[in-house]
């Protein structure tokens, strides 16, 4: 706990940082009424009377409090640590002058940060002793539940056992979810401390290398203020030592703790570096050495035009125009699922989509289209050929360009060989053996080995065939100029190499293209971990191999949003680097978001997005740069809510989309666009950012580059976020400007700059 010298140290700290020297006005407001006390209270909401004493019991215990004897107190360092930080940083030279309003808000995410992180450590710390407790228990549960000759002593005690084994499971869960949050917590420490120690440039934005800039700095500073050592992790580690001699405090850790930098942030995109370096001093060096040696993948070409644009205009709004139940559409409704489009295609213009994904376009084993025959062959369980003819012209006519779902990874044979085995072709393209891969001997391939993952149920293709490839461009020409299909989504992509997929999109050049890597986000006993930079960095390397041609769904955005909004888990928004944690956030004109589609969600209910937070969902990725993808079911209002004890149809819903697409179009967001998270929200409770157009395009190459943060301010832009914080960008005057919300919902709200709004919508 805090002793009543390390409060006053704490207020005195939090005075000197947070109200210059020399100067009573910050913000405008005097700051002579303010007592230290205020501030104290003011900036540090966290640190209440009762978390000071000790004697504060936080969400784990209260998540606990079922399971008396399971219960923990907060540990006794809780407090100490942050004001480790927290003298750590009042220690260290001033780098910079900086006028008033700055050093406040710098110094309040100073101390945002050390106090997120110190609530992150008690949290887990608190959770670790829950489940040491628990395990304890388990264990002597387990002695005494057999007797010396291995006999069960009584039923009642096996229950008990089985009892505690379910709390443990539970606080195993609960455990790896605060590692997640602490992991979180420390890459946002490392962010603020990296920021603040790097000096402003003449035309005050950061220096690119600022310890390298050493004439940028002496400008910079003071003639009585102290020099700056080259090395500030060196700095950083004798402040804390000097500290410690100070206060006479025992760190018994800090023999072994590297100051310098997270496990997260030594990790390149694929690997981390094998060996450690023996040299401290030459830590970073050696690791951008070790890392541009050892990175083996090839990264995204984005600083260099790409030979096509994947997802149009960048501007695009995606409707996916089925559901898993799609084909059964003329016994449930009596008409035919191209029928049912074309119906609805006034209203799918009116709400502003720009695309429409079909379902598989031909003749297949399954109902759903995804075990194909004759590829020819277009009369399938959505309606006829020239029911799709009709669909596609009507779409083409409202200005909506038509996608077709491309399944080529594998196609069913329609006739067995001599030995029973179904691999022979009939229709225009008559293949035989030779067009599958071997390796499976179900259906006797004598092609090439996959050059991707394996699917089961049918004949895989061999695309490293170039007489299978040139009917596979074929049939795809087809499909565009005799039918009108303008864009392709690519089934199951993990099967073949992604150079095939960009050959492909090369030689049909469509309007659109995008694929399906559905790669497994990385887990810890069934939790989401906090880093998944591995995990987007592989689709990546997918969209990347087709030569950047193609786009791909952000399977790395939606396993990270739901587990967020499911879980209140907002800090997970923001990667170690502090960008989204999705494909978005390294090359979002490659990244198409989505919530649910028919796999996932649907009947089938693989991996679905949380109902009562998909308002939350679609507020995010219909404000963020990428591609947004809409779920038919949710804009149609199929998704169903408890209205009066019965169900009905959630009509709010699609109000909230068609309202966010309105607000997507009118301020220009497009997949270019630059965003700015905003890190004054607490990321307990929610997640705010900012978009808008990125400063300084190449007019002549609108090709997008990585994730900009460089917002344009002569153009428009909003403010958004999620969750339960009471938040809103005019209370921390955010880009200096002045904000009006334009829409919100529960659990969401947007707002647009007040300088760009037409009196219409002021």
């Amino acid at each position: 706990m805090l002793d009543v010298t390390q409060q006053e140290d704490l207020r005195a700290f939090l005075q000197a940082s947070l109200l210059p020297e020399n100067n009573s006005i910050i913000d405008g407001e005097t700051s002579s009424t303010q007592t230290t006390e205020d501030l104290f209270k003011e900036y540090t909401p966290e640190l209440t009377p009762e978390k000071l004493s000790g004697t504060y019991v936080g969400t784990t215990e209260r998540v606990l409090a079922k399971n008396k004897e399971q219960l923990s107190t907060m540990p006794n360092i809780y407090g100490q640590a942050a004001m480790s930080e927290l003298k750590l940083l009042r220690k260290k030279p001033n780098a910079r002058q900086l006028l008033s309003s700055e050093a406040r808000k710098e110094s309040e995410a100073v101390v945002r940060s050390a106090q997120q992180l110190e609530l992150a450590a008690a949290e887990l710390a608190a959770s670790a002793a829950a489940l040491v407790s628990i395990e304890r228990k388990s264990a002597q549960l387990e002695c005494d539940l057999f007797d010396e000759e291995g006999r069960l002593l009584s039923k009642e005690a096996e229950e008990k056992c089985m009892k505690v084994d379910e709390g443990r499971g539970d606080l195993r869960a609960l455990f790896e979810r605060r590692m997640a949050a602490m992991e979180a917590a420390l890459a946002t420490r490392d962010r603020v401390r990296d920021g603040m120690r790097k000096p402003s440039g003449a035309n005050g934005e950061k220096s690119k290398n600022a310890y390298d800039d050493a004439t940028a700095a002496a400008a910079l500073r003071s003639p009585d203020s102290p020099s700056i050592t080259v090395d500030a992790d060196i700095l950083a580690s004798e402040a804390f030592q000097q500290f410690a001699v100070e206060t006479d405090t025992v760190v018994p850790y800090l023999d072994n703790l590297d100051l310098r930098r997270t496990r997260a942030q030594r990790m390149s995109f694929t690997k981390e570096p094998k060996k450690a370096l023996d040299d401290k001093r030459m830590v970073r060096k050696g690791e951008r050495e070790m890392e541009e040696k050892d990175l083996t993948v090839k990264q995204p070409p984005i600083f260099s035009p790409l030979p096509s644009t994947p997802c149009g205009n960048g501007k695009e709004i995606i409707l996916q125009g089925f559901n898993w139940e799609s084909c059964r559409s003329d016994e449930k409704f009596s008409q035919t699922w191209y029928n049912r489009i074309i119906e609805e295609s006034s209203d799918i213009a009116r709400a502003g989509f720009t695309a429409v994904w079909m379902p598989p376009p031909t003749t297949s084993v399954s109902e759903e289209g995804y075990m194909p025959t004759d590829l020819y062959n277009l009369n399938t369980f959505y309606g006829s050929e020239e029911e799709l003819k009709e669909c596609v012209r009507t779409l083409h006519e409202k200005k909506i360009t038509a996608v077709a779902d491309i399944v080529i990874n594998h196609r069913c044979a329609t006739k067995q060989d001599e030995h029973g085995r179904w691999n022979v072709y009939d229709g225009k393209l008559a293949w035989d053996q030779s067009a599958i891969c071997s390796g499976n001997p179900e259906f006797g391939g004598t092609g090439n080995p996959k050059s991707g993952e394996d699917y089961g149920p049918a004949p895989n293709i061999d695309h490293s065939n170039e007489s299978i490839r040139n009917d596979i461009k074929e049939w795809l020409n087809w499909l565009r100029d005799e039918i009108g299909f303008r864009g392709w989504r690519f089934d199951f992509v993990k099967g073949y190499n992604g150079v095939y997929s960009g050959e492909y999109v090369e030689a049909t050049r469509p309007f659109l293209a995008f694929g399906e890597y559905w790669d497994t986000c990385a887990y810890t006993d069934g939790i989401l971990e906090y880093d998944q930079r591995d995990h987007r960095q592989r689709t990546c390397n997918w969209v990347d191999a087709s030569g950047g041609n193609t786009a791909a769904f952000d399977f790395t955005t939606k396993g990270v949003l739901q587990e967020a909004c499911a879980k209140g888990e907002y800090w997970r928004l923001m990667d170690p680097d502090g960008r989204p944690p999705g494909l978005c956030g390294i090359w979002p004109s490659r990244a198409v978001l989505f919530l649910e589609n028919h796999d996932t969600g649907s009947t089938l209910q693989h991996w679905p997005f949380p109902t009562h937070k998909l308002e939350e969902g679609y507020a995010y990725i219909l404000t963020h740069p990428g591609t947004p993808t809409i779920f038919y079911d949710h804009w149609t209002a199929k998704e169903t809510v408890m209205v009066g004890g019965t169900q009905a149809a959630n009509g709010q819903l699609r109000e909230c989309i068609e309202t966010l697409i309105q607000i997507r179009k009118r301020v220009g967001i497009s997949s270019r666009s630059a965003i700015q998270i905003i890190d004054s929200i607490n990321a307990q409770r929610g997640y705010a950012a900012r978009i808008g157009a990125r400063r300084n395009v190449n007019a002549t190459n609108k090709v997008t580059e990585g994730l900009s943060s460089d917002l344009d301010p002569d153009e428009p832009s909003i403010c958004m976020k999620i969750g339960c914080d009471e938040w809103s960008p005019n209370q921390t005057k955010v880009g200096g400007r002045e904000w009006k919300c334009v829409a919100s919902g529960e659990g969401w709200a947007v707002w647009e700059d007040k300088a760009f709004m037409n009196e219409h919508i002021s």
